[in-house]
């Protein structure tokens, strides 16, 4: 039989030493999975910026074009 002392630590041991392992992994997911968030985030607010420049070029494209067309079909319209 135990002393008292003895199985107090011997239950701290088991409970908190032995699993402490896996707490720290625990840890370590969570904090890779927040950073990978964080870097997630970034890129897609990036990529949304990315997504309207593109967008607003290509409205920009099909303006000059349709104006051209307009200005040809005004030129063969006065001829």
């Amino acid at each position: 039989m135990n002393p008292p002392a003895t199985k107090i630590c011997l239950e701290y041991y088991q409970t908190t030493i032995k699993n402490a392992p896996n707490l720290y992994q625990g840890m370590d997911s969570f904090l890779y999975g927040a950073y990978g968030m964080f870097r997630r985030y970034l890129r897609s607010d990036k990529g949304l910026l990315k997504k309207a420049h593109n967008i607003h070029l290509q409205a920009e494209k099909c303006r000059e074009l349709s104006n051209n067309d307009l200005q040809k079909k005004l030129s063969t319209f006065r001829s």
